[in-house]
């Protein structure tokens, strides 16, 4: 994803991170019983949306694989940059950004066979940041040519995303959003997490 404004954010594809060979997790609790903005379901197929700002609350909310556990609504301070990331833009030699990363990406369950006997499910990232100011979005293959997990089973989705805030940006609160299609069931599962952006680690 890159910002709309150009000051705004550089967003960086963490599809690497999805592709490490996670394990595969156990559904517990049940995602059907949980109703939040960050994990839906229609029938066997469901979604959970993990944004997280350190890899440490990252790989925990992904290990876990818990709604009921997640931090619905967390912090971000742009004053202590902490990453540094190569970002290109047209027509400029690229340069190094140094920020604040905000990791994301999708765990779900229960895609539906094609013809082949493979899922084709896909997702659309976009996020929102404070005055609802639309700062780009990317579009990925979460499960596709790949055999549905076996029921009840939970896996990590193939790609995900990250934005790299800085001093520059605006503080505020941050929607993240993913729309989740099933393709072939022709279902799209909409998912939405928030996270405050501040500095001087005070949420005002």
């Amino acid at each position: 994803m890159v910002g709309k404004n150009s000051s705004a954010l550089a967003l960086v594809l963490l599809s690497l991170l999805a592709a490490t060979g996670a394990p595969c997790l156990a559904e517990s609790p049940s995602w059907s019983a949980y109703d939040a903005p960050w994990v839906k379901t229609a029938g066997e197929f469901g979604a959970m949306l993990v944004v997280a700002g350190t890899m440490e609350q990252f790989e925990a909310e992904i290990d876990r694989a818990r709604p009921d556990q997640v931090m619905a609504d967390f912090v971000v301070d742009l004053d202590h940059p902490s990453v540094g990331v190569g970002v290109s833009e047209p027509g400029k030699p690229s340069r190094q950004k140094v920020g604040v990363p905000v990791r994301v990406a999708l765990l779900f369950r229960g895609c539906a066979p094609g013809d082949g006997g493979t899922c084709n499910l896909t997702a659309r990232y976009s996020t929102i940041g404070p005055d609802e100011k639309d700062c780009g979005g990317d579009s990925c293959d979460i499960w596709v040519g790949k055999a549905p997990p076996p029921k009840g089973q939970v896996e990590r989705g193939a790609c995900g995303t990250g934005l790299l805030l800085g001093p520059e940006d605006s503080i505020g609160p941050y929607q993240v959003r993913a729309e989740v299609t099933d393709n072939v069931a022709k279902v799209t599962l909409r998912l939405v997490r928030t996270f405050w952006a501040v500095k001087g680690g005070r949420k005002d």
